[in-house]
Protein backbone atom coordinates (compact mmCIF):
# COMPACT_ATOMS: atom_id res chain seq x y z
CA UNK A 1 0.00 0.00 0.00
CA UNK A 2 1.70 3.08 -0.71
CA UNK A 3 0.03 6.73 0.61
CA UNK A 4 0.30 9.88 -1.65
CA UNK A 5 -0.18 13.08 -0.49
CA UNK A 6 -1.11 16.00 -2.91
CA UNK A 7 0.56 19.53 -2.96
CA UNK A 8 -1.44 22.19 -2.63
CA UNK A 9 -1.19 25.62 -4.01
CA UNK A 10 1.02 27.60 -0.97
CA UNK A 11 1.27 24.47 1.41
CA UNK A 12 4.85 22.82 2.02
CA UNK A 13 5.48 19.90 0.73
CA UNK A 14 5.64 16.75 2.95
CA UNK A 15 7.69 13.96 3.74
CA UNK A 16 8.95 12.05 0.56
CA UNK A 17 7.53 9.33 -0.79
CA UNK A 18 10.09 7.06 0.53
CA UNK A 19 10.03 8.41 3.59
CA UNK A 20 6.47 7.11 3.65
CA UNK A 21 6.81 4.02 1.83
CA UNK A 22 9.02 3.58 5.10
CA UNK A 23 6.26 4.52 7.68
CA UNK A 24 3.80 2.05 6.07
CA UNK A 25 5.87 -0.73 6.30
CA UNK A 26 7.31 -0.36 9.81
CA UNK A 27 3.29 0.04 10.88
CA UNK A 28 2.81 -3.01 8.69
CA UNK A 29 5.57 -5.00 10.43
CA UNK A 30 4.94 -3.99 13.89
CA UNK A 31 1.55 -5.45 13.81
CA UNK A 32 3.30 -8.94 12.09
CA UNK A 33 4.87 -8.80 15.20
CA UNK A 34 2.31 -8.04 17.40
CA UNK A 35 -0.15 -10.83 15.85
CA UNK A 36 3.52 -13.15 16.10
CA UNK A 37 3.52 -12.66 19.83
CA UNK A 38 -0.06 -13.61 20.04
CA UNK A 39 0.32 -16.51 18.40
CA UNK A 40 3.40 -17.52 20.29
CA UNK A 41 1.33 -16.89 23.66
CA UNK A 42 -1.50 -19.26 22.13
CA UNK A 43 0.97 -22.16 21.58
CA UNK A 44 3.07 -21.65 25.01
CA UNK A 45 -0.54 -21.87 26.47
CA UNK A 46 -1.04 -25.38 24.92
CA UNK A 47 1.72 -26.69 25.40
CA UNK A 48 1.86 -29.70 27.73
CA UNK A 49 4.78 -30.36 30.24
CA UNK A 50 5.98 -33.76 30.53
CA UNK A 51 4.55 -34.83 26.67
CA UNK A 52 6.72 -34.49 23.74
CA UNK A 53 4.96 -32.74 21.57
CA UNK A 54 8.10 -31.75 18.90
CA UNK A 55 5.23 -30.54 16.28
CA UNK A 56 4.36 -27.20 18.95
CA UNK A 57 7.49 -26.66 19.42
CA UNK A 58 8.96 -26.64 15.98
CA UNK A 59 6.14 -24.59 15.25
CA UNK A 60 7.69 -22.08 17.89
CA UNK A 61 11.26 -22.25 16.39
CA UNK A 62 9.30 -21.00 13.25
CA UNK A 63 7.59 -18.29 15.00
CA UNK A 64 10.82 -17.15 16.36
CA UNK A 65 12.35 -17.37 13.18
CA UNK A 66 9.91 -15.29 11.12
CA UNK A 67 10.32 -12.81 14.33
CA UNK A 68 13.58 -12.30 13.61
CA UNK A 69 12.74 -11.47 10.56
CA UNK A 70 10.11 -9.30 11.02
CA UNK A 71 12.47 -7.20 13.20
CA UNK A 72 14.89 -6.88 10.81
CA UNK A 73 12.37 -5.89 8.05
CA UNK A 74 11.39 -3.29 10.21
CA UNK A 75 14.64 -2.19 11.92
CA UNK A 76 14.76 -1.58 8.43
CA UNK A 77 12.09 0.62 7.54
CA UNK A 78 13.00 2.71 10.53
CA UNK A 79 16.35 3.39 9.35
CA UNK A 80 15.63 4.38 5.80
CA UNK A 81 12.65 6.78 7.43
CA UNK A 82 15.31 8.53 9.57
CA UNK A 83 17.03 9.00 6.29
CA UNK A 84 20.10 6.85 7.45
Amino acid sequence: MILCFPLLPNSRPGPGQEQLTSAVEFAHTQLELLQIRARRAELIAKIEIGQDDTEELRRLVALDRYERYARTRRRLASDSFDGG
